[in-house]
């Protein structure tokens, strides 16, 4: 579970909080959408619930994020790869090796997993995504690239995945594929925290949607009962699909 609690951050350029004080709760096995207008606050409160403003930011944190009962930023590096992921919007840019193969091995062994167990779940994920093990990922497509990304974020068994707008290079049918993706990782006890504002291909697969703004969550609710003219308010466009219901 995460919880935050009376969390903010203020950059060393500002002179008050770009986002917070912010209360929020994400149970196991759920998949949560951040959304709001650019500049927000979004892809910072992602980065904070992550630990990773704390440990690398210049700014000042206040207040406390807990998963499972204790603080991501206190984690050692192996214990980090092994509990959760972080991917960007940028897949490319977190590559590292020379093969889909070497890629997928990469989380597990940063993790600390002993290289006789990388073989089963390295096999499963090829099995699932269907990309060639030898295959140099700069060959890839970007859909491809991000599957890959997932895949070694959650390869050495972390089951907390943070991801800052996956869909922004995809087309729709791989925005699709990369949304059901996610889905059967929470399905399957996995909590799923995206940052988006590309809201349709979420929309009947996503638990929550939070409305953030100004640093400040507007609203909380599954995207049955969000208030729509909310989201539009604050500048988030509106699932299209909506129009025809």
């Amino acid at each position: 579970m995460i919880t935050v609690r009376n969390l903010s951050y203020q950059y060393p350029s500002s002179m008050e909080p770009s986002i917070g004080p912010i209360d929020l709760d994400i149970n196991d096995g759920s998949m949560v959408v951040i959304t709001g207008p650019t500049g927000c606050g979004k892809s910072t409160l992602l980065r904070l619930m992550a630990g990773l403003l704390q440990r690398h930011g210049q700014g000042v944190v206040t207040g406390r994020v807990d998963i499972d009962g204790s603080e991501p930023q206190r984690w050692p590096a192996s214990e980090r790869a092994r509990k959760l992921g972080f991917v960007t919007q940028c897949p490319a840019d977190q590559i590292v090796t020379g093969s889909v193969w070497d890629e997928l091995t990469f989380g597990m062994d940063s993790g600390g997993l002993p290289h006789e167990q990388m073989a089963e779940p390295s096999v499963r994920w090829l099995n699932n995504s269907g990309l060639q093990r030898t295959r140099h990922p700069d060959g890839l497509s970007g859909g491809q690239q991000q599957q890959l990304v997932i895949a070694s974020a959650v390869a050495a068994g972390g089951k907390v995945l943070f991801l800052d707008e996956p869909l922004a290079q995809l087309d729709p049918p791989t925005a699709a594929r990369t949304v059901q993706i996610l889905r059967k990782l929470a399905d399957n006890g996995s909590t799923v925290v995206v940052v988006e504002h590309r809201l349709e291909p979420f929309w009947y697969d996503t638990d929550r949607i939070i409305l953030l703004d100004d640093g400040v969550i507007l609203a909380d609710k599954s995207p049955t009962d969000i208030d729509i003219a909310s989201l539009a308010d604050a500048g988030v466009a509106v699932p299209s699909l909506l129009l025809f219901e």
